[in-house]
């Protein structure tokens, strides 16, 4: 696995990450062309989506 990646631990059935088909164990390498490490990832979620705590 890439060491700038992200991996779903979990996907809440039903969720709108379920629905676009995300699942358990996908791995996530970018976002916007940035690449999905943990710290920066979790940071372009929240600035993508305040709703999300």
């Amino acid at each position: 696995m890439a060491k700038d990646s992200t991996v779903i631990t979990a996907v809440e059935f039903d969720s709108p990450a379920w629905q676009a088909g995300l699942r358990r164990r996908d791995i996530i390498l970018e976002i916007d062309n940035q690449p999905a490490n943990a710290f920066p990832f979790g940071n372009m979620i929240k600035d993508r989506c305040p709703e999300i705590k």
